[in-house]
């Protein structure tokens, strides 16, 4: 594999796990500090799940029949950083959980999206 192959897919994978690990680790404080309770953070929490689940029937079967890996990529992780700034102007738990939920839709097809764009490029 190329060098700049190799870098390119490497900050790839590095941004894809950075943007995760920045927001949801300091989530459940940031929303206790806006007052949620215990359940509303959970609720809010498990989006992660719920999306990873619904997202998988949807955007599988657009990535395998109709658009390309990288810019089915691009276009998810656009919408959800768009939606990630519309959910830090959110102060109500039920639209929080909403717009999360979204997001996750979005965000959680990337990780295997970034996975098979870098096994693509990975020599045999």
């Amino acid at each position: 594999m190329k060098t700049k192959t190799y870098l390119s897919l490497s900050f790839m994978m590095f941004l894809e796990f950075f943007i995760w690990g920045v927001w949801f680790v300091g989530a459940g404080n940031y929303l206790s500090t806006l007052g949620f309770q215990g359940e509303e953070i959970g609720r809010s929490m498990s989006t992660l799940a719920w999306g990873s689940i619904i997202a998988t029937f949807f955007v599988g079967l657009i990535a395998d029949k109709y658009c390309a890996a990288q810019k089915l990529n691009g276009v998810l992780h656009l919408i959800a950083g768009i939606l990630m700034y519309v959910v830090s102007q959110i102060a109500d738990p039920t639209l929080l959980f909403w717009v999360l939920l979204l997001y996750m839709i979005c965000y959680m097809p990337t990780i295997a999206l970034a996975n098979t764009i870098a096994l693509h490029h990975t020599p045999n």
